[in-house]
């Protein structure tokens, strides 16, 4: 069996390892997780592309409602990308 153990935990290395597991090379970082989770990036870029196949199906019928709506998904990105920015700096 193997573990991810945070690098500076030398106590429970020694545990794990004493108790037969392997420790395995590799990067996990959970801030990058939480960071993820708080600004809600997976459902943003979903709705973003969602309302983006819409702006070019509504851009047929009427121009205003293509501005309207590229212009919404511009905010919801760039709002997502300053909640990540935000958070990336308080985390």
């Amino acid at each position: 069996m193997r573990i991810f153990v945070i690098d500076v935990n030398e106590p429970a290395i020694q545990f794990y390892l004493k108790n037969g597991l392997q420790k395995v090379e590799g990067i996990y970082d959970e801030r990058k997780i939480l960071i993820r989770q708080k600004v809600g990036v997976p459902i943003m870029l979903m709705t973003s592309v969602v309302i983006l196949f819409c702006d070019v199906v509504a851009g047929y019928f009427n121009i205003i409602i293509f501005y309207t709506l590229f212009a919404v998904s511009v905010v919801q990105l760039i709002t997502c990308l300053l909640l990540k920015v935000i958070y990336i700096k308080k985390y």
